[in-house]
């Protein structure tokens, strides 16, 4: 373990640290203006006339306590003070964060669609997030730092007419969280969607693994990485958010063995030759407490990776005190002892910053901080080819 190994002089130089110290070793190598974080998203319940919605379970602090809490954390989290105007001070403060930050680049805003049923039909009842696609560009539209990632149930009757109508608003992604959304990525039912993502360019963003932050008790299987070949078969750029980090899948190539940590089957996918120009990893939420052991450390040691592997922050979720410790990750030799204090204070000034910088001072079993290298947070072109990024070379 770091830290406390540590003796004389460089204990007190270490001591001295500071969280612009470790800003400044993050940004080393990084082109500023080149910064991705493809993992932002945006929350509301309808104020404003913004289409927003959350499950009334969400809002029902005597019925569903756990549900109340949750939502709560959430807006904690995103630095409301009062849920009155959420969906408009959600955006103003993620704003000012996201411009507060040392390097220029774009953050992805996710909508987030509702539930479908197996004949396309909406199902609000057991839709617990709801941010529809025009909301979610009228929020890009507040800063130049904003790019679209929209969210398209493939079950949908005009999924094919909404996947143009995105592209051609300027969307760069699709974002599908099945566990929630009901959505079997193998099923044939996919193929359309599959077929428009590809010829418009749009990269699909799919959860990968178990899914906690939002209740989905009966479809986890829905978030086997394993499920995802149909879309690379059908030419689509995939990337498995978390790199499916939680929770255990079947092997769908050995049907009779028993489940298999998720994160296994991604990295049986990620090796796969056939898929090295077309599938990526992205790291939100590697980080939280029930997910980073095992995993930070393999990711970090797997270099060969590093060229497919994408920075996303998962926001709002860094912002929540307790799902990123500090202690831990020192306990698991993961960072210095003397970079605790000054993390903390990033995360405190700027969850975003601390997600970042904390994902670049990085160590293996306490040795020196090596953190996931500029090109995660950098990514080639190739990754997002809609988006834009006609940056001159300073940012």
């Amino acid at each position: 373990m770091a830290g406390l190994s540590i003796g004389g002089s460089a204990a007190a130089s270490a001591s001295r640290r500071t969280p612009d110290d470790l800003v400044k070793r993050a940004m080393t190598g990084l082109t500023p203006g080149r910064f991705v974080d493809a993992h932002n998203h945006v929350v509301g319940v309808g104020h404003g006339d913004s289409g927003c919605a959350v499950h009334p379970s969400m809002m029902d602090g005597i019925r569903h306590p756990f549900n109340w809490i949750r939502f709560r954390a959430y807006a904690r989290a995103s630095g409301i003070e009062s849920l009155d105007s959420i969906d408009q001070d959600y955006m103003a403060v993620l704003r000012e964060r996201v411009e507060a930050l040392p390097h220029t680049g774009t953050h992805l805003l996710f909508a987030f669609d509702q539930v479908h049923g197996e004949s396309g039909e909406p199902i609000p009842a057991h839709t617990v997030f709801y941010v529809p696609n025009d909301h979610m560009l009228r929020a890009v539209q507040t800063s130049d730092r904003f790019a679209a990632c929209a969210s398209i149930h493939p079950y949908r009757p005009d999924a094919v007419d909404e996947i143009h109508r995105m592209a051609d608003a300027g969307a760069v992604a699709i974002k599908w969280l099945p566990n929630a959304m009901w959505i079997d990525p193998s099923s044939p039912r996919c193929i359309p969607a599959y077929k428009a993502m590809h010829d418009r360019k749009l990269t699909l963003i799919s959860h990968g693994g178990e899914e906690q932050a939002v209740p989905s008790p009966d479809t986890q299987e829905y978030g086997n990485p394993l499920r995802l070949r149909l879309a690379l078969h059908h030419g689509v750029q995939v990337v498995v958010a978390h790199c499916a980090s939680y929770g255990r899948s079947l092997d769908l190539d050995k049907p009779s063995a028993p489940s298999t940590q998720s994160f296994d089957l991604f990295l049986r996918m990620m090796d796969d030759p056939q898929w090295s120009d077309q599938l990526y990893g992205e790291l939100s939420a590697v980080l939280l407490f029930n997910r980073v052991r095992g995993v930070v450390d393999t990711l970090l040691r797997r270099t060969d990776l590093h060229p497919r592997l994408v920075h996303g922050s998962d926001y709002p979720i860094p912002g929540i005190d307790p799902l990123i410790n500090l202690l831990q990750l020192w306990s698991l030799g993961l960072i210095e002892w003397a970079d605790r204090a000054p993390l903390a204070a990033l995360f405190r000034q700027n969850p975003l910053l601390g997600d970042f910088v904390l994902k670049r001072v990085l160590t293996v079993d306490g040795g020196p901080p090596i953190g996931f290298p500029p090109s995660v947070f950098c990514p080639p072109d190739a990754l997002f080819p809609a988006l834009n990024r006609s940056i001159a070379a300073d940012g």
